[in-house]
């Protein structure tokens, strides 16, 4: 399974961004480890007469691509970058991203985007094009030209929906844009120097020496024009109408496992998910706070909640589980059965375990992981989620198009037409995956226990979107 890509935009900046971009798109590839690429206007100065667009992407890691990026980037002072995962399209040249259109040179523009757009008269299962493509191609050619290209993206969007937070880049301006639950996340800053930087998580901002920083707002259009130290913004909702309530929905899964430890918008996320295992702490029987007990936490989010269940826990001993190498098993699942990258440093003769992860989709980390922990010799095996399990298709950036495609929505498949009260609802999904899992004990938060340890003063209006672990569609849940 795979999740959200990553957006960077860089615009006149105070310096050239030549080597810096490259820094902090890298910074961002654990959104993305596919394929990545940047945009650029091609011309000895960005306001020379007949500018030209240019786009050069590399498959697989930023890291791993840096020399040729460093070859191949002009000085600029302006780029857009994009860490890909494909959940539509295939890896193939032409989905990479940025996307350039092939609009005249005076209407050309570079689009990078993060999520997943949904139009009725796009096939939408990936055979022939990316949904990004086509929903440049009709941008491209939105028939009403004179129209300024904010105005454009409005109109256009009423008829696109899904999950979107995307970066633009044409020879007048940078235009950022979310669609308006909020799905995805997109941030953006100054610098004091002069320039602008957006992003999809503020650590990049910060890495770049941006430290005052804003969300885009959800649901709107903003766009950046101007010189470095005089950028001027123009803000558009993509909404006709002021809604009666708040619909930002933003993914819970951002928070609760995709977003770097070191986010801070909204606090620092280390602490918020420390506190969330405290919490958790609580679904494990009390026999279990004995100095028999180890604890480890599934690298790299569920080590957080694994010091917070030890808080509770404070007899038991917390114990080391380290990986070998940085990709991210959710997004490259098949890594799991070539060359496993987790090693136990802690001794589990004669213990009872307790494993801490954030969630749970295919369930491949987790059974492999008990298999290897019952033959170190550990004599019970529980699991602790933050999250409830995925039982449901995600079509807004996250590649699980049916619930067949986890292992939950599998096991449920056999119990359609029963009729439970949720309380033996709940505990029939547990007893089913620790029966799949082999191991004698599983228990997560519900996102209703969750969500309040991801909230700040600003978002208490706000429920963020857990529908895929509850079997859903986000537009009805």
């Amino acid at each position: 399974m795979q999740e959200a890509c990553g957006v960077l935009g860089l615009y006149r900046w105070h310096e050239d961004v030549h080597h810096l971009a490259v820094d902090a798109l890298q910074s961002l590839e654990h959104r993305g480890q596919d394929g990545c690429g940047f945009a650029w206007v091609d011309a000895t100065n960005e306001d020379a007469s007949d500018p030209i667009f240019r786009a050069y992407h590399r498959k697989g890691l930023v890291g791993d691509a840096r020399a040729d990026f460093l070859n191949h980037l002009p000085k600029t002072r302006t780029l857009i970058g994009h860490v890909r995962y494909a959940t539509h399209g295939s890896f193939e040249p032409i989905n990479a991203q940025p996307i350039l259109a092939n609009s005249r040179p005076h209407d050309a523009f570079a689009l990078a985007h993060n999520g997943a757009f949904l139009c009725p008269t796009y096939d939408n299962d990936g055979s022939t094009h990316s949904d990004t493509k086509a929903f440049v191609n009709a941008l491209d050619t939105f028939n009403r030209s004179s129209m300024p290209l904010p105005e454009k993206i409005r109109s256009l969007t009423t008829e696109w929906s899904g999950a979107y937070s995307c970066l633009l880049l044409s020879l007048e301006s940078m235009i950022a844009f979310r669609d308006p639950k909020g799905f995805r996340p997109l941030y953006y800053g100054f610098h004091s120097k002069g320039g602008l930087a957006i992003a999809s998580e503020v650590h990049s901002l910060k890495q770049l020496g941006v430290l005052d920083f804003q969300e885009v707002p959800a649901g709107s259009v903003l766009s950046f024009s101007g010189r470095s130290k005089n950028i001027n913004i123009e803000m558009l909702s993509l909404l006709k109408s002021k809604p009666k309530h708040n619909l930002q929905s933003p993914c819970y899964f951002e928070s609760i496992y995709f977003r770097r430890s070191d986010h801070q918008s909204i606090g620092s996320l280390n602490r918020k998910r420390h506190r969330l295992g405290t919490k958790l702490g609580q679904g494990l029987p009390a026999h279990l706070n004995v100095p028999q007990t180890v604890i480890l936490g599934v690298p790299n989010s569920g080590r957080y909640y694994a010091t917070g269940v030890h808080e509770f826990l404070s007899a038991a001993q917390l114990g080391e589980l380290t990986k070998r190498q940085n990709h991210r098993t959710f997004i490259d699942r098949d890594r799991i059965s070539k060359d496993f990258p987790y090693t136990v440093e802690t001794p589990l003769e004669g213990k009872n375990l307790v494993l801490v992860d954030d969630s749970l989709v295919t369930g491949e980390t987790l059974r492999t992981l008990s298999e290897l922990c019952k033959n170190l010799g550990a004599l019970s095996i529980h699991i602790l989620l933050a999250a409830p399990p995925f039982q449901g298709a995600c079509r807004y950036g996250v590649d699980v198009h049916s619930s067949d495609d986890t292992l939950l929505g599998s096991l449920l498949s056999e119990h359609i037409n029963d009729e439970l009260s949720p309380k033996s609802a709940l505990k029939m999904k547990m007893n089913l995956l620790s029966d799949a899992l082999s191991v004698d004990s599983l228990h997560w938060l519900s996102p209703e226990e969750g969500f309040p340890f991801f909230e700040d003063d600003s978002s208490h209006a706000i429920t963020p979107c857990a529908a895929c672990m509850k079997g859903a569609d986000p537009l009805s849940a």
